[in-house]
């Protein structure tokens, strides 16, 4: 039987006072950002990827910061590499706001993974890595605003080093630790920046996602070493809590939403693996890993 006719959840006056109301609380609540539409100045036909971007056009918005605890993300990470800063944030902006502002000069109909935003609260960039435009889901039959997934942007040009994940192919004295030498060596070349993973006492990383969006181009694998079992030490995937053997390597796919805290009074250590995905690494991770 279909619905009454007499009644509509998509009343366009209903519609607009419902946008305003929201488009005035980001203007209260909000926060003022700098939004850069990215232009791709060339792209990598076998790989799908861009080359190389640049950022002409600065529109600054409103937007609301979700989470009033700080940037969620794995937060400040020491590897072999020193101090990495691995900070997530999720913007609310506005449709109609975007549109009048960006959208009327940008290429795209809707934000773009890979867009920058600029926050000068923290005097930090932001890259866009998702973007979800149906949250919330259809209230008054719109959707009314953009939900933007954004990680802290790694710049690559410093000091004209111009350096990818893909650089970092040199081996430490720490990779012939036990047997890993010869575990890992059908894959050695596709192995990049990889750490070693000191998790303190009480330390954690809460829910996350190591990628999001597209262009994903590596996959983790783990390799416990110490302290890593429950119930002292939890890794949660998937809403299970894994259990490990020392020295193995495990593929795990962390673009799922995990966490892990260590709640022993000891350290835990592990051991991540940056790898590239390509046929060879796939063959190798179905029929050697857990």
């Amino acid at each position: 039987m279909p619905r009454n006719v007499y009644f509509s959840q998509a009343v366009r006056s209903e519609q607009n006072l419902y946008e305003d109301l929201i488009i005035e609380s980001l203007k209260i609540y909000g926060q003022d950002i700098y939004y850069l539409p990215r232009e791709i100045v060339s792209t990598d036909d076998l790989l799908g990827e861009d080359r190389a971007s640049k950022f002409d056009d600065a529109f600054m918005i409103e937007a609301y910061i979700e989470g009033t605890e700080g940037f969620e993300g794995q937060g400040d990470l020491y590897s072999k590499f020193g101090l990495e800063v691995r900070d997530e944030v999720n913007f609310v902006i506005s449709r109609r706001i975007w549109d009048r502002y960006v959208g009327i000069d940008a290429d795209s109909e809707r934000p773009q993974e890979g867009d920058l935003i600029f926050l000068p609260l923290s005097n930090k960039f932001f890259e866009v890595m998702f973007v979800e435009h149906e949250q919330p889901f259809y209230q008054l039959s719109n959707l009314p605003v953009y939900r933007l997934q954004c990680a802290l942007y790694e710049y690559n040009d410093e000091n004209n080093t111009n350096y990818t994940e893909r650089d970092f192919d040199k081996f430490t004295p720490a990779h012939d630790w036990g047997n890993l030498n010869d575990i890992i060596a059908p894959i050695k070349q596709h192995v990049f920046r990889s750490h070693i993973l000191k998790l303190d006492p009480g330390g954690f990383f809460p829910p996350h996602r190591d990628h999001r969006g597209r262009g994903i181009n590596s996959f983790r694998i783990i390799v416990p070493l110490q302290n890593m079992r429950p119930p002292d030490f939890n890794f949660v995937i998937d809403h299970r809590i894994l259990e490990w053997k020392y020295g193995h390597l495990y593929f795990l796919n962390t673009n799922m939403e995990h966490y892990l805290f260590n709640s022993s009074l000891e350290p835990s250590y592990m051991i991540v693996y940056n790898v590239g995905l390509c046929e060879e690494t796939v063959d190798f991770v179905t029929m050697k890993l857990w």
